[in-house]
């Protein structure tokens, strides 16, 4: 017989706000951009609001291209996500500053995180050389493991 207990997590997304956005083209040079030497990180920090059972994750992207050596940033953008996520207490604990995920609900926010911020980005890059490189699929939990950046 199996301990495992099936959670049932009810979520919305309430609000999407863009925090920041830096588009450095001059960094590029060329309009010959080699693909495969765009350096692309992300980075997130969530903010959880127990009592309110609200959860505010915010996510950066980030490109950097190799200029005379030294990885350059040509494009990074942030975003604040506002969740309502019911019984927010059950599902993840905090204590003394950190937290854990008790019922897997952060992949799927993130997931959600990073098809807005890639949306965003398609929007803020129109008629530029960075059209042609939107944000790659990425896997969540990998960004929440730390492993955060892709060539």
């Amino acid at each position: 017989m199996s301990d495992n207990k099936e959670i049932k997590i009810e979520f919305r997304l309430d609000k999407v706000v863009e925090t920041g956005f830096l588009m450095n083209l001059e960094a590029l040079e060329t309009k010959d951009v080699l693909p495969d030497a765009i350096k692309v990180e992300f980075g997130f920090k969530i903010d959880i609001q127990e009592n309110d059972d609200v959860l505010v994750l915010h996510l950066l992207a980030k490109y950097s291209y190799p200029r005379e050596g030294i990885d350059t940033k040509i494009l990074e953008i942030t975003s604040a996500n506002h969740f309502s996520v019911k019984n927010l207490a059950d599902l993840i604990e905090v204590k003394e500053g950190s937290f854990t995920d008790k019922a897997g609900l952060l992949p799927p926010l993130l997931g959600i995180c990073i098809g807005t911020i890639r949306g965003m980005m398609v929007v803020k890059t129109m008629g530029t050389v960075l059209a042609d490189f939107p944000l790659p699929i990425v896997n969540p939990t990998d960004i929440l493991k730390g492993s955060n950046s892709r060539k």
